[in-house]
């Protein structure tokens, strides 16, 4: 016998959202966990949701808490809405929505919302009078939620006003995201007094690297990701970078990023591991030619070394491997070319195209941005 939740998993595969009409009518609702495991699949299963997949999920049919989508395939603005407002929200991870932030956003109860990633979205209406202003009138109506904990803007039109309001009013954030926006200075997260997770990944030039210096005044911190995507033939940023670990400390920091330095000393490196007993992951951007690593490895067994991987590689890395996984680099690197060769393997099988596409469409997101990576 298949459960409730069995019997419509299976009807999507084969229905898509015609299965849900099946088994909830228009006078039917969907249980709340169950609700919320089912948009999870749809999303999953179909790299986004539909509007077809949106109306079996407004309040009038479910209660939703958590909602993690990709938005790519969301394009009625009206249908969003009704599908996101009265829901007693407390996480909203949205990727690559393009409808504006001010047409849905004032429909999110504020007394519930915790969590609000909107990575890749689009903060505004397309005009042709545009001007970044209007950005920051967006983000204005972020200032009631005073119980946000964690905002992730990361690749979108975020400026330096925004990250400067958003100081001023919501100031309890613990998570900070504003990585690949058109921030260029962070001297406005002092405000953030509670802050624990922090990246900003900068893809400007005009990058006030020095300002990483206010991270000091944090010793709370426990997740830090910092770098720049224009600076790895910069020295004066690797001396820079030096400096920073050479003479801070942060006594609950458990992982740390930094990317496109190129050079450290060893002893640097060395010294700063040795200050922090809980760091789990340290991912750092080194030419393995001028840097050997061995000296490190009696320091500390459970942290990472990736060599010349760049910050957008170490993210897919970490689709193979958790942060707290307790490999050394040489490990590391074996294992994950063996699971690209065995991905490869997997594809290679598939000869006929159709029996690719069959076998794309089974996997999951994580999987199929393994996939994608690999080829």
């Amino acid at each position: 016998m298949f459960s409730l939740q069995e019997l419509i998993l299976r009807s999507i595969d084969f229905d898509g959202s015609k299965g849900l009409g099946k088994y909830f009518k228009n006078d039917k609702t969907i249980p709340h966990g169950l609700a919320e495991e089912i948009l999870q699949y749809f999303n999953n299963k179909h790299i986004g949701v539909s509007k077809e997949h949106l109306k079996y999920f407004t309040f009038e049919k479910t209660t939703l808490t958590c909602i993690k989508l990709n938005g790519c395939r969301i394009y009625d603005e009206l249908s969003f809405i009704n599908f996101v407002k009265n829901h007693p929200l407390k996480v909203i991870e949205m990727n690559n929505l393009k409808i504006d932030l001010k047409q849905w956003i004032g429909n999110i109860n504020t007394s519930f919302l915790e969590e609000l990633t909107i990575s890749n979205c689009r903060l505004y209406r397309e005009s042709y009078n545009f001007q970044y202003s209007d950005i920051l009138e967006r983000i204005e109506d972020l200032q009631n939620f005073k119980n946000l904990l964690k905002l992730d803007v990361s690749y979108t039109l975020f400026t330096n006003e925004c990250l400067l309001f958003i100081s001023n009013e919501l100031s309890q954030l613990e998570n900070l995201d504003i990585s690949y926006t058109l921030v260029d200075t962070i001297h406005p997260i002092k405000k953030l007094e509670s802050l624990t997770n922090f990246t900003f990944i900068s893809q400007k030039e005009s990058w006030k690297f020095d300002e990483i210096q206010y991270l000091k005044e944090f010793e709370h911190l426990k997740e830090i990701s910092v770098g720049n995507n224009h600076s790895i033939h910069n020295c004066r940023l690797c001396k820079w970078f030096e400096n920073f670990l050479d003479n801070n400390q942060f006594k609950a920091l458990e992982s740390l990023v930094i990317g496109e330095i190129q050079h450290v000393e060893i002893a640097v490196l060395s010294k700063f591991i040795k200050n922090h007993e809980r760091l789990k992951y340290f991912a750092i951007d080194l030419d393995v030619r001028e840097n050997n690593l061995a000296d490190l490895m009696e320091n500390r067994l459970n942290v990472i070394y990736p060599l010349r991987i760049t910050l957008k590689d170490d993210r897919y890395f970490q689709l193979f491997f958790p942060k707290s996984s307790n490999i050394v680099f040489k490990r590391f690197y074996d294992l994950a070319i063996k699971s690209l060769e065995l991905l490869k393997k997997e594809i290679n099988e598939c000869r006929e195209i159709d029996k690719r596409r069959m076998y794309m469409m089974r996997l999951d997101i994580e999987r199929l941005w393994q996939v994608m990576y690999t080829i």
